[in-house]
């Protein structure tokens, strides 16, 4: 090698260890290398939101945006729709698309809890609520888990409960807004 590409490599590597010292230049460059990386793969424009303190990674294009991470729900979660006493967001996911349809997936923990208990109060707070139970499906055995298809007019989905190896129970929904 020659010195002069010795001298390069070195202070190039100089400039990389100054500016990844200072965290907030490390994750701007961070973010604009996935942008970059998310742009070639989208063939268009993205925009990109890697928040540490909150946990979360946004992405935003022309087509539509979404949220994934933190340990809280969506701010577009329904407030009609159940959520169990003493639940742990242990994931969340909503995005939207370019025609204002939004979509959210969200797992919930749930601990200390009885499976007919559960499930019961689910049904009377969906129905409480305003939501309507389109079919239902159950399990019983090694797993118990419930199965609900639901509507309540602006949103539709899935909400599944479901016996975590911890003894416990995972609640899972996947919603979207009803189409016009």
């Amino acid at each position: 090698m020659h010195t002069r590409t010795h001298v390069r490599i070195l202070t190039g590597g100089l400039a990389l260890l100054t500016m990844t010292a200072c965290s907030s230049v490390a994750e701007n460059l961070s973010e604009r290398a996935a942008e970059e990386i998310l742009e070639q793969a989208a063939g268009g424009e993205v925009d990109l939101d890697l928040d540490e303190d909150g946990g979360t990674v946004s992405v935003s294009t022309d087509d539509g945006s979404f949220t994934v991470g933190g340990g809280d729900l969506p701010d577009n979660f329904p407030a009609s729709a159940p959520l169990p006493d003493g639940y742990t967001v242990l994931t969340a996911m909503s995005g939207s698309d370019d025609e204002g349809s939004e979509t959210l997936m969200v797992n919930l923990s749930v601990q200390d809890v009885d499976f007919e208990d559960l499930t019961a109060t689910f049904e009377s707070d969906l129905a409480a609520n305003g939501w309507e139970i389109t079919e239902r499906s159950e399990m019983t055995g090694d797993v118990s888990q419930m199965w609900f298809a639901v509507t309540d007019g602006a949103w539709s989905g899935q909400i599944a409960i479901i016996q975590s190896g911890s003894g416990g129970f995972n609640v899972n929904y996947t919603l979207e807004t009803d189409s016009e």
